[in-house]
């Protein structure tokens, strides 16, 4: 809710709150991500000036068994600690939206793919890589699969994450815990 005070004082405030506003909409609460609207809001005002991107879809192996086992404060935990890995690994030009449940979005600002395919490996292998540890202690690894093509210009943002995901789909037939391209 906005409240628009007196004065110059309170016209800051109301512009403050406004842009604050905006931005939670547009970002994930639990991993400080971009949402699926501020990926579209961020695609839309940087395509006239960056016409090829790579898109990657990346998905947490047996996340289930890890809300399961462990339980969901430890799953939203480990949900945080994947952002942060992979924002750690991508970069700056690149972002990073959670995309739904344990689903997350890659834009990168290149199209080559076989730069992409190893942006997503790095991304993989240092995930791998990365401890978690549950409330009574215990440590355990998670994996990723990711799926990753390029931005195909002229088909919407949702057509082009249609293709992502089959390339993800194919990382999880072929076993997991693989970087798939189309």
């Amino acid at each position: 809710m906005f409240i628009c005070y007196h004065g110059l004082g309170g016209k800051f405030k109301y512009v403050q709150d406004f842009f604050q506003t905006r931005e939670i909409s547009s970002m994930d609460f639990l991993t400080k991500t971009f949402n699926r609207k501020g990926l579209e809001e961020h695609l839309k005002a940087v395509q006239k000036s960056r016409p090829d991107f790579g898109l990657a879809m990346l998905d947490i192996d047996f996340f289930k068994k890890v809300n399961d086992t462990y339980g969901h404060a430890v799953g939203d935990a480990v949900l945080v600690r994947v952002a942060e890995v992979a924002r750690m690994m991508i970069r700056k030009d690149d972002v990073l939206a959670r995309f739904g449940g344990e689903e997350f979005l890659i834009l990168f600002a290149s199209d080559n793919i076989y730069q992409l395919v190893k942006s997503c490996e790095r991304i993989r292998m240092a995930i791998e890589k990365t401890p978690f540890s549950s409330t009574d202690g215990t440590s355990f690894n998670i994996t990723v699969s990711l799926g990753v093509t390029r931005y195909q210009k002229g088909k919407s943002l949702q057509d082009n994450i249609i293709v992502a995901d089959k390339a993800l789909y194919q990382s999880k037939e072929n076993g997991r815990n693989k970087t798939t391209s189309i």
